[in-house]
């Protein structure tokens, strides 16, 4: 048996696979150190934010010359995850193969020694456990993808994940990987626990949840119109769109109106139910934004279609159940939507995260109405009435889905609350200093940090933003409520049971609808007794009044007219409830008086941030790049948009956006140029887009007289590729406008020979052809820098009179 290797060789032959075939030439610190726990055999569990690079972490092991033959298992939840992962490596030239019914494959192919990565489900390994045990001397790695569907306490519970620990157990000796990118403690232990995994020989890697390039903001929905429209800048009726003068023009706030979508408008929406989905869908497309429905309910190939639309930009907004909900593989998601809330808390996240993969800034909304509260919780309940879930799971279900409505009923920090829900523990005082003053909200945006008061600020969430403008008091504190909680609670108790939480409401607050007419209610001598409060301020007493114990909610059914069953929660005075009537000395006291109150004073805002709060993330590569490194972007892109319609692939699968970017910038004409100047070209990349890509560039430099073939500004000090995987991500738009003016000035510099700039021979007119482009570089850049702010922030913002979050912004992204 031959001696085991040193960290140092498998770094070597790690970082040599990683070159060759992704284009990289350093690991991040997880990635290295995943890669060292499989060739020492040595169990692993990651858990990092979507987009973090775990794939590779079980990749790059059987790539390695030191895999000597062995291939990795993997097993995913999702076919069509596993057919885009084994695409994307095809494209590469790595042997991949999915087995199982949707493959004419065999385990025989695979003993043939044909693979490097070989993809199973779930279903495929309880059928074949036997034969992949007898195999197991090939097998160098078990790698389990969404690992927390083992656990019945995590948010997408797989009854087959939780038999995986039977092939565990026969692959005796071969390690084993489980990532994922949502994990609270609980489910890792849980997790480890089924797989029958002992902590004490498993490599935990866990990074933050937190992505400091995520915008969170929670509205109150009012209606699709409203809600969406100026989100996706949609004409209030069905209109034809206008032509778009240029394509350097259209911005993720105009795409809806032009001709094609753009890659970087692209948008995910998160819906209940598949009827809100084809709504949503409908509603989109009746006004000009080409969008698309995903659910469960679709044949296969429809979705599949939708799922590669999506992928190739040919779509630019999918409307999805959480059907949807694993293998998106698209990093320039520029904003994800949940029209309707959430179940847990974990699925919030994994969802939110497919936002901003590339490291953009991007924007994470919910919208919600009290009325989905009540329909969560009785849609829990309606599966524990079916036998779906015990009783127990069900108590579990209810406490998860809680937490979601505390988060979209803060009063405080968005981010802060989902850091904390994840049970990480933030140094603030060490995060404030990292990032520069704790007086500098620009220094510490996506970061948490405490101020003088106790309270938390992020700066980059609508909480955060409503109190960097001064209207939001911090901390909360406590405020009596007790004479308003006795008003409703006689309403609820004069309504005798019969209705959810609003009909109460509008009794006590006098309201005039035609339902309360109707019903007689307006006959109750409760009616009218809270006038001076409006219905928005009664039914947020009444969900604080249900969480303090003193109402009580009961799933109700009735047929209608048309004998559709249909479910609601009546709610009741508690027993709790009664004894506060009674006893008048009984006080009752709320630290959410900041949102209560807020319906008086507004009277129609809620839902935690009026719209206006809205920092509209600037995601238009216009806004960060100059004019014409922005128009050469765009002619590259659609290069990489033409291979991969060709390919039938994703664009991103060929080469990535800060690939483009990068060559946007330096211009290289010559494919060694190319390779030498932009790092993330793998070596195995058919050589016919590089040839395209630099004939383009040469081509758009000669068009417009700018000096080709720049050479990267010298190496910084910034983090590495390696370390800053786990920190805080830096956007790839502000390290490209961070690096532009030192790339220009250094294209002024005398070439000190033709290998190194690549110039032509005839130097009298390259001098005088880069000359005429700096002058007109120098220029150009002085009008961009002149108009910049007129261009970003009307279209970006929506601005209270006295408000900075333009500026805020805007030098975030300066």
């Amino acid at each position: 048996m031959s001696p085991p290797l040193s960290p140092a060789a498998l770094s070597a032959s790690a970082e040599r696979a990683m070159q060759k075939y992704y284009g990289f030439r350093e690991l991040k610190k997880f990635q290295r150190d995943a890669v060292l726990a499989c060739y020492r055999r040595q169990h692993c569990f990651i858990i990092k934010h979507t987009g973090a690079g775990k794939s590779l972490c079980y990749q790059l092991p059987s790539l390695m010359d030191k895999a000597s033959g062995r291939f990795v298992l993997v097993i995913s939840p999702l076919i069509s995850l596993m057919q885009d992962q084994v695409h994307a490596l095809m494209q590469r030239q790595i042997a991949a193969v999915l087995l199982g019914s949707a493959s004419s494959y065999t385990w025989g192919d695979v003993l043939a020694g044909r693979y490097r990565l070989v993809y199973v489900s779930p279903e495929y390994v309880e059928k074949m456990v036997d034969t992949i045990a007898a195999s197991k001397d090939r097998i160098l790695l078990l790698a389990i993808d969404e690992v927390h569907c083992v656990s019945e306490w995590g948010h997408d519970f797989r009854p087959l994940y939780r038999k995986l620990y039977l092939l565990k157990r026969a692959l005796s000796g071969v390690p084993v990987m489980g990532l994922t990118a949502t994990c609270t403690m609980e489910v890792q232990s849980d997790v480890l626990h089924q797989l029958d995994l002992n902590i004490r020989d498993v490599l935990v890697l866990r990074s933050t949840i937190n992505r400091t390039n995520l915008y969170y903001e929670v509205r109150e929905k009012k209606g699709m119109q409203d809600d969406l429209g100026k989100l996706l800048a949609m004409p209030s009726v069905t209109l034809p769109r206008p032509q778009a003068k240029s394509r350097s023009e259209k911005t993720i706030d105009n795409a809806a109106n032009t001709p094609d979508p753009l890659p970087f408008a692209s948008t995910l929406i998160y819906v209940p139910t598949q009827r809100d989905a084809e709504e949503v869908a409908s509603f989109l497309s009746d006004r000009g934004v080409q969008a698309a429905a995903y659910h469960a309910g679709l044949r296969p190939d429809r979705r599949l279609g939708v799922h590669e639309d999506f992928l190739q930009d040919k779509v630019q907004v999918v409307v999805a159940t959480v059907a949807y909900g694993m293998g998106i593989d698209k990093p320039d998601i520029r904003r994800v939507i949940h029209y309707g809330l959430p179940r847990t808390l974990e699925a919030y996240v994994q969802q939110a995260g497919r936002a901003g993969r590339d490291g953009d800034l991007s924007e994470c909304y919910l919208f919600w109405r009290d009325g989905d509260g009540a329909t969560g919780r009785a849609l829990i309940l309606n599966d524990a009435s079916t036998g779906k879930n015990t009783a127990e799971y069900t108590k579990h279900l209810m406490g998860l889905f809680g937490k979601v409505l505390e988060y979209a009923k803060a009063g405080s920090c968005r981010r802060d609350m989902l850091i904390t829900y994840f049970r990480e523990q933030q140094d603030y005082s060490q995060t404030a200093a990292a990032q520069g003053s704790s007086d500098d909200p620009q220094a510490t945006k996506g970061i948490c940090r405490k101020l003088a008061d106790g309270s938390v600020t992020c700066s980059f969430c609508d909480m955060c933003r409503r109190r960097g403008r001064g209207r939001s008091s911090a901390p909360n504190t406590q405020v009596d409520i007790s004479s308003e909680a006795r008003i409703l609670l006689a309403g609820v108790a004069a309504c005798g049971g019969r209705f959810g939480i609003t009909m109460p409401c509008k009794v006590v607050s006098g309201a005039g609808s035609t339902d309360v007419k109707q019903k007689g209610l307006t006959q109750l001598r409760e009616y009218g007794s809270g006038r001076d409060r409006p219905v928005k301020f009664w039914t947020e007493l009444g969900r604080i009044l249900i969480r303090e114990g003193l109402l009580t909610e009961t799933v109700t059914s009735f047929s209608s007219a048309q004998s559709f069953m249909s479910t609601y929660m009546a709610v009741s005075v508690s027993p709790a409830g009664r004894r506060f009537i009674a006893d008048r000395a009984k006080t009752l006291t709320t630290d959410q008086a900041e949102r209560l109150f807020s319906f008086i004073r507004l009277s129609g805002e809620g839902g935690g941030g009026g719209e206006r709060d809205a920092p509209r993330v600037a995601v238009s590569t216009a806004a960060t790049l100059k004019r014409h490194e922005d128009d050469l972007y765009i002619v590259l892109r659609d290069i990489r948009s033409r291979e991969g319609q060709r390919r039938k692939i994703a664009p991103v699968q060929i080469l990535s956006n800060e690939v483009m970017r990068k060559a946007a910038g330096l211009r290289p004409t010559t494919i060694p140029q190319l390779r030498k100047t932009v790092e993330g070209i793998p070596e195995t990349i058919d050589q016919t887009i590089l040839q395209a890509m630099t004939t383009a560039i040469d081509k758009f430099c000669r068009d417009h007289y700018l000096t080709p073939d720049l050479n990267p500004p010298p190496p910084q000090p910034p983090p590495s590729r390696a370390d800053a995987a786990d920190g805080p991500s830096t956007s790839s738009r502000q390290r490209s406008a961070a690096s532009s003016l030192p790339m220009k000035r250094k294209s002024s510099d005398s070439p000190s020979s033709a290998d190194e700039s690549g110039v032509c021979a005839d130097r009298a007119v390259e001098h005088k052809r880069a000359s005429i482009g700096e002058r007109s570089e120098r220029a150009e850049r002085q009008e961009a820098d002149e108009v910049r702010p007129r261009q970003l922030r009307a279209p970006v913002f929506d601005k209270d009179e006295n408000s900075n979050a333009g500026d805020e912004l805007l030098d975030m992204l300066a």
